[in-house]
Order: structure tokens, then C-alpha cells, then sequence
């Protein structure tokens, strides 16, 4: 398991990851390396963050945040993006799960627009 997969498991699954507060530039670099090349360890993370994750990420206030976007739907929107790209067929009920027409945010408006193809 590479230090960028135990780092965002940490961030989004740990028995703390509600309590402990991270910075928001850890989280990106995790997930820029667990998204920069295909593995199976890294499918079935970015699975479980559509899937399974279901918290509010605790960030470090001094870190700053890049986005208007939840946090949490930011990294849900970069799941969306990677897993449909290296493999929608296997990802799709995952990806759908996000892609209900009811929701009018971004990461719901991508999800429907990856799933159409």
C-alpha cells in the first residue's frame, strides 16, 4: 500500500477521520497520486469514495480551501472523473449512485454526463 492510499484512507475512513483535522493540500496530493496512474489499489479506493464514504472531512482551517465545492463532493467529482475514465463499464452503478436527476450540483451534473457518455 503506497503512503498516498494509507494517507486519504486515513482522511476518510480511520476510526479519527471525523475528529482529526488535515490540511486540505495533504488531501489533494493524496488524491493527485492515487488518481495518477491505474491499479487495482487505487480503483477500489476511489470506489469506496463514491461508494462508502459518507463523513465531512475535518480540514486544518490555516490551510485554506481551493473550491466552493464541499470538499467531500470535490474528491467524489475526481472519483468520478478518473474511474469513468479508465473504466465507466466496471464503475458505472458507483458513479450512478452520484448521477441522480433530483441533484443540480456539479459532481451530480458530471455524473450524468459521464454516464451518457
Amino acid at each position: 500500500m503506497s503512503g498516498a492510499h494509507d494517507y486519504l484512507r486515513g482522511a476518510l475512513f480511520s476510526p479519527t477521520a471525523g475528529v482529526t483535522k488535515r490540511p486540505w493540500t495533504g488531501i489533494l496530493a493524496a488524491i493527485d497520486q492515487v488518481t495518477s496512474a491505474q491499479s487495482p489499489e487505487s480503483e477500489e479506493l476511489l470506489h469506496q469514495v463514491l461508494t462508502d464514504y459518507k463523513g465531512k472531512l475535518q480540514l486544518d482551517d490555516d490551510a485554506g480551501h481551493c473550491h466552493a465545492m464541499p470538499p467531500e463532493d470535490l474528491l467524489r467529482l475526481i472519483a468520478v472523473q478518473t474511474l469513468a475514465g479508465w473504466d465507466l463499464k466496471g464503475h458505472r452503478n458507483a458513479i450512478s449512485l452520484h448521477a441522480n436527476p433530483a441533484r443540480r450540483d456539479i459532481l451530480g451534473t458530471i455524473a450524468r454526463r459521464v454516464l451518457r457518455g
